[in-house]
């Protein structure tokens, strides 16, 4: 007959409350720029393929439609009948161009790639489309009758007797107002921390101390997701660098270290 057992490192007699926590990972969206040895490779390999290949078409496109013009101002100087080049240069390379290039700024604009409006915003999930960003925040206790907001953590909930991908699942759910594509990954977690109550949250919450399980999430698409004022005070989305300025504890930083990893 098999025995399951639930062991616990905890000292026989102490209260502890369990929190289920999230990693919320907006993935990056687009390729990051090439390092300063990835650019002196790529344009190495691009002059070797320029100085071995074969012109495309859009080259001899190119090619022919300046003999055309060249051509047609012939032509015009002497004053001649243009009609032989009737048809020729109703659409010329250029103009095919032009319209690349339009399409280009269309899709620049689309995902505020490049310079914009969300790069230095720390609440938008639209910013820093390269690199890998997590959501931080002060959040407001369940439990506490106070104003107390929590120092800058990744979002939590408070354990009621169900499975704690669950609790993670009701974390996410209380996190945002609406509808967003979050994925929770696993039904186990990938660390936990162990935080003692000061005396005055002791006395606050009836525990002795936390003890935190954290699951990895992803978060879907670029739609800016609203975030529930009732249990948040503030957030930021936040680089790999700036979460490990922004959350001040060294320990809990390090338990999660593995989800910062690019």
């Amino acid at each position: 007959m098999s025995v399951r057992c639930l062991f616990s490192t905890a000292a026989p007699g102490r209260r502890i409350d369990i929190f289920g926590a999230v990693v919320l990972t907006r993935f990056p969206i687009i390729a990051p720029a090439m390092s300063e040895i990835e650019k002196r490779f790529s344009d190495q390999v691009l002059q070797v393929e320029a100085e071995n290949s074969l012109r495309s078409n859009h080259e001899l496109r190119s090619t022919q439609d300046k003999k055309l013009l060249a051509r047609k101002e012939q032509l015009e100087k002497e004053g001649k009948d243009l009609s032989e080049l009737e048809g020729e240069l109703s659409f010329t390379a250029e103009m095919q161009e032009d319209e690349w290039m339009k399409r280009a700024a269309e899709i620049r604009a689309k995902y505020n790639l490049g310079e914009s409006k969300h790069s230095e915003d720390p609440n938008s999930i639209r910013r820093c489309l390269d690199r890998k960003l997590i959501l931080v925040v002060k959040q407001k206790l369940q439990n506490r009758s106070d104003d107390y907001r929590t120092p800058w953590i990744v979002p939590q909930r408070k354990n009621e007797g169900e499975t704690l991908r669950e609790t993670v699942e009701k974390c996410v759910e209380d996190l945002f107002v609406g509808n967003n594509k979050v994925t929770v990954m696993g039904s186990a977690p990938f660390a936990t921390y162990r935080h003692k109550y000061p005396k005055k949250l002791r006395d606050a919450t009836n525990a002795d101390e936390a003890q935190i399980f954290f699951f990895d999430a992803e978060i879907q698409g670029l739609k800016e997701p609203s975030l529930n004022k009732s249990n948040v005070s503030e957030y930021m989305w936040c680089t790999p660098e700036e979460f490990r300025k922004t959350v001040a504890k060294r320990e809990y930083r390090g338990v999660i270290s593995s989800a910062l990893f690019e």
